[in-house]
């Protein structure tokens, strides 16, 4: 089964960080899986959409997991373009190998503006999984739930460029996409 993480630049490689895909792939259910990581820093649902045919469809994933709204945030790409690029990826993907979708939110940041910013970009996140059917990870709630039961700093989950997730942060992101690919039987 090939399962691909297509995002920006929380799941961009890092050589210091091992990211929430890589932790996943060294997983022992995940294992016997081909697991693809299509991320690059800076990039939006502009280059989901735009490059789509080169990164995407050759990889023909049985599961697709889309994680996009921190470089569109910053960009910054309109409500309206971040909404029309993840729903046309969806159909396309649809279109051409039939994934199980999961969408996942942005994780938090340092500053309330900036997590201000990014509830925007969450809020669309999930009516897109709601609309279309697709699998939803709030991963924004996830990490509040782990701050206030671990009574950690968000500082604690983010590099210094609160864009990058710090290895901290990748475990908690690695967990919570684990426990939805392996809850609702997408891989046994």
């Amino acid at each position: 089964m090939n399962i691909l993480f297509r995002g920006g630049s929380p799941l961009s490689y890092s050589e210091s960080i091992r990211t929430y895909p890589l932790i996943i792939a060294e997983d022992t259910c995940c294992q016997h899986h081909n697991i693809h990581t299509v991320a690059h820093r800076g990039d939006t649902t502009f280059e989901l959409i735009w490059d789509f045919d080169e990164e995407i469809s050759p990889l023909r994933p049985h599961v697709l997991v889309l994680q996009f709204g921190v470089d569109d945030m910053f960009r910054p790409v309109y409500r309206s373009e971040f909404k029309e690029n993840m729903v046309q990826a969806i159909r396309r993907a649809r279109l051409q190998f039939a994934p199980k979708i999961i969408l996942c939110t942005t994780h938090l940041f340092k500053t309330r503006y900036d997590n201000d910013a990014a509830e925007i970009y969450n809020r669309t996140t999930r009516e897109v999984a709601t609309d279309l059917n697709c699998l939803y990870i709030p991963l924004h709630l996830v990490w509040m739930n782990h701050i206030y039961e671990k009574g950690v700093d968000v500082q604690d989950l983010l590099e210094a460029d609160s864009r990058f997730p710090s290895q901290a942060g990748h475990n908690l992101t690695a967990d919570a996409v684990m426990k939805k690919i392996t809850g609702t039987a997408i891989i046994s």
